[in-house]
């Protein structure tokens, strides 16, 4: 996969896995103190940190040294009119980041005879320009391409679909991700109760005005509750009581989720049991997990699950997440082969995971020695692999053999 590391350390305890991704920084080149100060602010409004240069130290390679020095990776650069000396020497030099030249009308003559050799080099008049290079710098904030949505549906109700997602959400949050748990159940009383005791915040759902367009994600995650590492977008226990949930139109939920995805690393979805709207947020999900419990398979749902497989009424690639001990008899190999699903990973006890849930401490349980496998075999199915082959899958089989 482009966004793991392939370097995983697989033992008989845990995967450990780190995701690779390019700063969104912004430097900003100049010794203007008005003109630096400005700029950082509307950079930090756009979701990017930024860092000023001196102009005395944008001499030579600077740029390139800069990275060895400083760690600089920078997603665009901003040269202020007292430095442009420090502009690229040839388009090729500009492939790496985007650039601006900034200054006032009185600076016009010198930014054009700039640009005018290094073709892609962009220009901001100031203050003319300042709405399109706010909305410039938030664009470039965004992690297009190289966040992830992973969606967990369940078989049936009542099966540990949220509780599934908010422990994957931890294990990620705790692997060094940024993550939004995204409660998208349209039957969902609000999920907050079960990850912390303390008051829900102001913001979530039902403060999101459905009748406007969806803000920027990265202004979204400004203001969303935040626990254990994890952001959090659910309802709060007043609205849950008035039916807000189902209320939701389903490409408003969408939308949002797609705008999250450009202010986090891992989108992590709970979109209830199985239903058209679960299913629409699986098509633009690329790891889908449905949630089933291992007594309920045996118990004639693993025929529901193969011929809604087969006709089109479970996502077209999934996963298999099986909680609770496995009845007798019960052969799970066998259901992963006939319902073509990439992987399954099972919890085999889930009783400590419930009660800490009823006392708002899920997030805590993700780090349980009974529960770590299991979400590190999940980490692994979905973020390290798209196609599960024979051997593959014998590897999570044998896990709890």
């Amino acid at each position: 996969m482009k966004t793991f590391d392939t370097a995983v350390s697989q033992d008989e305890e845990s995967i450990s896995f780190t995701k690779r991704r390019r700063s969104a920084n912004v430097l900003v080149v100049t010794d203007l103190p008005g003109l630096s100060d400005e700029m950082v602010l509307l950079a930090t409004v756009a979701g990017a940190d930024a860092a000023v240069v001196p102009v005395a130290q944008a001499r030579g390679e600077w740029l390139r040294d800069g990275m060895d020095l400083h760690g600089w990776d920078p997603r665009v650069v901003l040269l202020g009119p007292d430095a442009l000396a420090a502009a690229p020497h040839s388009p090729a030099d500009m492939l790496t980041s985007e650039w601006v030249l900034l200054g006032s009308e009185d600076h016009q003559e010198a930014l054009l005879a700039v640009a005018a050799r290094l073709p892609r080099m962009r220009i901001a008049i100031i203050p003319f320009a300042m709405e399109w290079l706010g909305s410039f710098l938030t664009e470039l904030s965004r992690r297009n391409g190289e966040s992830e949505q992973i969606t967990f549906m369940g078989l049936a109700g009542g099966v540990g679909t949220s509780t599934t997602a908010a422990l994957f959400a931890a294990r990620c949050a705790g692997a060094g991700q940024s993550v939004v748990l995204v409660d998208a159940d349209p039957l969902s009383g609000g999920i907050w109760e079960r990850l912390s005791r303390e008051p829900h915040q102001d913001s979530a759902w039902e403060s999101l005005n459905r009748n406007e367009p969806v803000p920027w994600g990265v202004h979204i995650a400004e203001v969303l509750p935040h626990h254990h590492g994890v952001s959090v977008l659910t309802w709060s226990p007043e609205a849950s009581g008035r039916g807000v949930a189902g209320n939701l139109p389903a490409d408003f939920v969408a939308e949002t989720i797609h705008e999250l995805r450009s202010a986090y690393d891992c989108v992590v979805v709970d979109a209830g049991r199985i239903s058209p709207t679960a299913l629409q947020l699986a098509e633009s999900s690329e790891h889908n997990v449905l949630v089933a419990h291992a007594v309920g398979l045996a118990a004639g749902q693993s025929d529901v699950l193969i011929t809604g497989a087969r006709f089109g009424a479970v996502p077209r690639r999934f996963g298999l997440a099986i909680l609770g001990p496995h009845p007798k008899g019960f052969d799970a190999y066998e259901l992963l082969e006939r319902t073509e699903a990439s992987f399954r990973s099972s919890l085999p006890l889930s009783k400590r995971v419930a009660t800490m849930s009823a006392q708002g401490r899920v997030f805590e349980a993700s780090t349980l020695g009974a529960v770590r496998p299991f979400l590190d075999d999940l980490a692994f199915a979905t973020f390290l692999s798209e196609d599960r082959h024979f051997e593959d899958r014998r590897y999570f089989d044998e896990r709890y053999a």
